[in-house]
């Protein structure tokens, strides 16, 4: 369970009671199988030596840039860092499907999310499972015991900000990580407390249509695209 070899350089995390859930037996692969799972892994070696090469080359500086330039960098950086890390899970994906390993999915287009919760539902979606429970849900929970009058939303956000602020650390030991994790733990509170101000204000019919509105849900994904990059702001300054 701990340490499935195509798993170990950059994941996904497996959980032992998802592991422990699974079949033992290990049952033959027929020709679909083989061809999917090989089709997989073709897919994240060329976004690896392929794409993530070309975007490498024609937009990445090391961040040394300036003004539009450094705006555009930061952005396509965002673009790389999905292709880069969704490439290692791709892999891991297929050969755990042709070594009969329960191997979980990782992305799921985590660039056209509506918003930083739909995000961490999309990116690194092991690590966002792993988090929500073994910090996010047993904070809420204590929290929530603790007292005797319910504030879900005043609970929900301190969890969450303790979560993010690990996850940064998680990634490193750095203040530049620490700052991103806060970023991304002022994301999450924001969109929370926007959904709860939205219902309040709201009638359920036109919350309804607020969220069906394709104009507001492409306003909604840029926002968060370009939120999610510059979030790495504090990193990426630190390391110029």
């Amino acid at each position: 369970y701990l340490v499935p070899f195509h798993m170990l350089a950059a994941g996904p995390i497996a959980a032992y009671n998802d592991y422990a859930s699974k079949p033992f037996e290990v049952l033959p692969l027929s020709k679909n199988d083989v061809m999917d799972a090989v089709e997989v892994i073709a897919r994240g070696l060329f976004n690896k030596y392929v794409l993530c090469f070309f975007i490498d080359k024609l937009f990445l500086n090391g961040f040394r840039s300036e003004g539009s330039a450094f705006a555009l960098e930061m952005l396509m950086f965002t673009l790389w860092s999905y292709l880069d890390f969704s490439s290692y899970s791709n892999i891991a994906l297929g050969v755990g499907k042709l070594a009969g390993v329960s191997t979980p999915v990782n992305f799921r287009n985590p660039l056209i999310s509506r918003n930083v919760i739909d995000f961490w539902d999309r990116w690194h979606i092991s690590l966002s499972h792993f988090i929500k429970r073994n910090v996010f849900m047993p904070i809420q929970i204590a929290l929530m015991r603790s007292d005797l009058r319910s504030r879900p939303l005043l609970f929900a956000s301190f969890a969450t900000t303790v979560s993010f602020l690990l996850v940064g650390l998680w990634h490193g030991l750095a203040l530049g990580w620490f700052l991103w994790g806060a970023l991304h733990a002022l994301g999450l509170v924001g969109v929370r407390v926007y959904t709860h101000f939205l219902q309040r204000t709201l009638t359920p019919v036109r919350f309804v249509a607020y969220k069906q509105s394709i104009v507001v849900r492409i306003v909604a994904t840029v926002v968060t695209y370009i939120y999610v990059a510059f979030a790495f702001y504090p990193v990426a300054m630190m390391g110029r």
